[in-house]
């Protein structure tokens, strides 16, 4: 994990993306945003805020291998969060670089690596 020199803020409103997250517990929230970060891709311990909520998640920007999108998106899980969201603005301001993106076969892998990204992220709660 590394702490970014600069956070990097982005804000966008959530859109119905494939929904594979939800099937392993982990929903995440897709933003609609210009998808031209000037940052790598990856996974981000991220601080958002939500109707004057704040609220922490890890936050992905990368191509969806899983679901054979290669084109980038930005995806938040929202850690002990689980609401219907869609149509609202989340802001996300990504602190830290957890890791790059990786390639997996299964949802099960998925999940198993999410549970690990937490594990990682869990000393900034």
């Amino acid at each position: 994990m590394k702490k970014l020199k600069t956070p990097i803020t982005v804000s966008g409103v959530v859109i119905h993306g494939q929904r594979a997250g939800r099937k392993i517990n982990f929903p995440t929230a897709n933003l609609d945003i210009d998808l031209n970060l000037k940052t790598k891709q990856g996974v981000y311990f991220a601080r958002c805020q939500l109707n004057h909520k704040s609220l922490l998640g890890l936050a992905y920007f990368g191509p969806r291998y899983l679901v054979n999108q290669t084109s980038n998106s930005f995806e938040v899980y929202l850690i002990g969060f689980n609401q219907n969201i869609y149509g609202q603005t989340l802001e996300v301001t990504l602190t830290h670089f957890l890791r790059p993106p990786m390639k997996f076969t299964s949802l099960e892998e998925t999940r198993k690596q999410i549970l690990k990204d937490l594990q990682v992220a869990s000393s900034l709660f």
